[in-house]
């Protein structure tokens, strides 16, 4: 996998706005759902789903950069 800064034409790159378009109503319609709900929650409660939620998104980070994250480990600095 290329990176962004690798590529000859960094940092002057250019993308096709239309095909960020769903991801990015996707991306901002979750946020707002997550945040909708976790408002209704204790704040214990509140605290474990957003250090979850966070657990995804760096495993998901690490499938997709092939790095070593231990998400258990992840997960103990966020509760922090």
């Amino acid at each position: 996998m290329e990176w962004n800064w690798q590529r000859a034409d960094w940092p002057d790159f250019s993308w096709q706005r239309s095909r960020l378009l769903r991801a990015e109503e996707q991306f901002l319609v979750g946020g707002g759902v997550f945040l909708g709900s976790v408002s209704h929650l204790d704040p214990a409660d509140r605290d474990q789903l957003t250090v979850d939620a966070l657990c995804r998104v760096a495993e998901n980070c690490r499938k997709s950069a092939r790095s070593r994250i231990c998400c258990h480990l992840t997960s103990e600095s966020l509760a922090k």
